[in-house]
């Protein structure tokens, strides 16, 4: 019985203290920057950047996947990073860790750890989150003094182009830092769109599927054209510069005050890369501002690329949001397909001649509703037109319909009224012409005529004396 008493006791001690570890880390993880060697972030905890901007946790972005993220402190809609696009974790018991040997992982129930950095059985290691949103892992000397940068996440990019991150190319590694959006607008797997540094034309370009769909125009003098994304008002400079050396091809960006800066002054943007192509600055002072908005493909305005239609695709016909009716007696077909993101949808559609809208397919929910608004990969295909929702009724459905460009110039008929017009002016210089030639002619014979008969009048008068 002692023993057994004693037994309980003992475990009851190990219990309370293994109680009190886990709050004291809780309290210490959720107030620090920094995950030190031993250290374990749960779902309930987080890393945050000292100036408050970056905040890194488990987040869980939808049913039952859970991601680890960097969050920008203004933007509440969307991470600006992601250790696990590719690999959700399917529930809450995700955690991160720095283990024996040093390496830096995801381990979570019911699968193989994420392993995000590999060591090579160093335990005198650390990671933190810096204040401009670089998660980086560290190992210290043996003196203390300084560190060894192991592992970024500014060398995995996903979405987001952040002050001091990189888009270029790794000669030493041979790795591409570019952007990938995301496949909708609540999937972060990759999608259709890239932004990509070209050294050779020392411009940023959008890409979809590797076609060409916008660009930032040349660097020049730390700026770009086609990136006038600084509102009025805002005291910044935002200053591009390009490294060109044996190591790398690269892009990389900070903002510097205009003037003597305020005390506090703290600027930080992130340039975002949306699931439709478009570009988002998302900035310290909460000011979101739209660079350009997803390309039509009719015009070259702000850096976008023109498209080339089918013949049956009248010039300035375009895709528009349109909040429409649902009507299941038009003509429409759900395709399912998860691997087609939002812009496959709209390219398939402009490509047919028959279809007249797009959007995301409708589901049938457990208890028998029609979800029209699924936001499910896929696309939903109109194939007549739909009564467009006036009034704000109840059960209007946002669509992108292809609108009529406007009224075609009628340049021909103009064309014709200007040769018409020049014709008859020809014509009637050829009738003057002629005119003044026949009376020039009737003219000089009535001279002459004349001239005979002075002539044969004066040959008479000499006759007759």
């Amino acid at each position: 019985m002692f023993s057994l008493s004693m037994a309980y006791k003992s475990s009851s001690i190990i219990y309370n203290i293994f109680l009190l570890f886990c709050f004291s880390f809780w309290v210490h993880a959720a107030a620090t920057d920094i995950l030190k060697h031993g250290d374990m972030l749960n779902s309930s905890a987080s890393l945050v950047s000292r100036n408050g901007f970056f905040t890194l946790k488990f987040y869980n972005l939808s049913i039952d996947e859970w991601y680890l993220s960097i969050w920008f402190k203004t933007d509440t809609k969307k991470p600006c990073w992601l250790a696990n696009r590719d690999r959700p974790v399917k529930n809450d018991s995700g955690v991160l860790l720095i283990d024996g040997i040093g390496n830096l992982m995801i381990n979570y129930t019911g699968g193989d750890p994420l392993v995000l950095y590999s060591g090579q059985r160093n335990t005198n290691v650390t990671a933190i989150l810096q204040d401009n949103g670089n998660f980086e892992l560290r190992e210290a000397t043996s003196s203390g003094t300084a560190e060894q940068v192991l592992w970024r996440s500014f060398d995995s990019p996903t979405d987001s182009f952040l002050p001091g991150m990189k888009l270029g190319i790794n000669h030493k590694t041979g790795q591409n830092w570019s952007l990938k959006s995301w496949f909708t607008a609540s999937m972060p797997t990759p999608g259709a769109f890239t932004l990509e540094w070209i050294p050779l034309e020392r411009q940023l370009v959008v890409k979809r599927r590797g076609v060409k769909f916008w660009s930032s125009g040349a660097l020049n003098n730390g700026t770009f054209k086609n990136l006038e994304f600084l509102p009025s008002g805002e005291m910044a400079v935002y200053n591009f510069t390009q490294v060109s050396n044996k190591d790398e091809e690269s892009l990389t960006f900070k903002i510097v005050p205009d003037g003597p800066p305020f005390p506090g002054w703290v600027n930080v943007t992130s340039l975002s890369l949306e699931y439709d192509g478009a570009m988002v600055a998302q900035k310290s002072l909460g000011i979101s501002v739209t660079i350009y908005e997803s390309c039509d493909g009719n015009n070259t305005n702000s850096g976008c690329e023109r498209w080339e239609g089918p013949k049956c695709r009248s010039h300035g016909e375009k895709f528009q949001k349109k909040e429409v009716l649902y009507d299941n007696s038009v003509p429409h077909f759900s395709d399912y397909n998860r691997s087609l993101s939002f812009s496959d949808c709209l390219d398939i559609c402009w490509n047919n001649c028959t279809c007249f809208g797009t959007g995301t397919p409708a589901l049938t929910s457990s208890d028998g509703r029609l979800l029209v608004n699924s936001n499910e990969p896929g696309c939903l295909f109109w194939y007549g037109p739909l009564q467009e929702n006036e009034n704000g009724k109840d059960g209007g459905i946002v669509y992108h319909m292809i609108i009529p460009g406007p009224p075609a110039k009628k340049t021909w008929v103009w064309i014709l009224i200007a040769v018409a017009t020049t014709l008859i002016v020809i014509l009637l210089g050829i009738l003057v012409f002629l005119r003044w030639r026949r009376l020039r002619l009737q003219g000089m014979a009535i001279v002459a005529r004349r001239c005979r008969i002075r002539t044969n009048a004066s040959n008479i008068t000499q006759f007759m004396s």
